[in-house]
C-alpha cells in the first residue's frame, strides 16, 4: 500500500513538473501581452481557489444552522477588509506570502457549540469539496480554451489540477492537527467537540476553518 501511494504520488509529481517545463516554453515563446495577460489571470484565479473552499465551510455551517463570525481568504499580504450580515470579511490575493509562511491561507471562525458531530464533519468535508469542485470548473476551461494562447490553457490546467490536489491533501495529511482531515478524525475518535468561538484564542495564526479544538476531560 505505501508503495503504491509513493508511486501515485511520483506521477502526479512528474506531471505538474512536466506541465511546469511546457509552461516555461510557452511563456519563453510569449508575447509581452501575452505574458501580462497570463499574470493577471493567475493572480485572480489563484486566490479564488482559497475562497472556494472557505466558502463550502461557511455556506455548509449556515445551512445547519452555525454562527459565522469571520472570514479571511488568502489574508497575507495587501486585502480589503469589510462586514457582510455581520460577518467580518477579509480577502486578498496573497501577494505578501512567503513560500516557506506556515500561516493558514484562509480561515472561517465557525460556532459549531450548535452542532452535531457528523454535521461537524459535514462542514469541514465542504470546504475541500467546494476546492475540488472549482479545480474541476478550471479543468473545464481548460479545454474550451484550447484554441486560445497555448499559455492560457496551460494556467487553467496547472490551478485546476492543483486546486484538486490540495483539496485532496487537506484531507489525508495531518498538517500538524489543523487541516480538516485531521480534525475529522479527531472527530471521529471522540477527541475534538464543539467549541464556541466566543472562547478567548491564543493567536488568529492558529485558525484554519474551526474554533480551536476543546478537548473531553475525563
Amino acid at each position: 500500500m505505501r508503495a503504491t501511494k509513493s508511486a501515485d504520488q511520483a506521477r502526479v509529481g512528474n506531471w505538474l513538473l512536466h506541465a511546469m517545463d511546457r509552461m516555461q516554453q510557452a511563456l519563453d515563446a510569449a508575447s509581452t501581452g501575452q505574458v501580462v495577460l497570463f499574470f493577471a489571470i493567475s493572480l485572480v484565479i489563484t486566490p479564488l481557489s482559497v475562497i472556494a473552499h472557505e466558502l463550502g465551510h461557511a455556506l455548509a455551517a449556515r445551512h445547519y444552522g452555525a454562527d459565522v463570525s469571520e472570514f479571511v481568504a488568502s489574508g497575507e499580504g495587501p486585502s480589503a477588509t469589510g462586514s457582510v450580515r455581520g460577518i467580518r470579511v477579509r480577502l486578498g490575493l496573497g501577494l505578501g506570502r512567503d513560500l516557506r509562511s506556515r500561516e493558514a491561507q484562509g480561515w472561517v471562525r465557525i460556532d459549531f457549540s450548535t452542532l452535531t458531530p457528523q454535521q461537524m464533519i459535514r462542514v469541514l468535508c465542504a470546504g475541500p469539496a467546494a476546492q475540488a469542485l472549482y479545480g474541476a470548473l478550471l479543468l473545464v476551461a481548460m479545454v474550451l480554451a484550447l484554441g486560445s494562447p497555448v499559455l492560457i490553457p496551460i494556467m487553467f490546467g496547472l490551478c485546476g489540477a492543483g486546486s484538486i490536489v490540495e483539496a485532496v491533501l487537506n484531507l489525508t495529511r495531518d498538517g500538524h492537527g489543523r487541516s480538516d482531515g485531521a480534525k475529522i478524525r479527531a472527530i471521529r475518535a471522540g477527541v475534538l467537540v464543539p467549541a464556541p468561538t466566543t472562547r478567548p484564542q491564543q493567536s488568529p495564526r492558529a485558525q484554519t476553518s474551526v474554533a480551536p479544538p476543546r478537548r473531553r476531560t475525563p
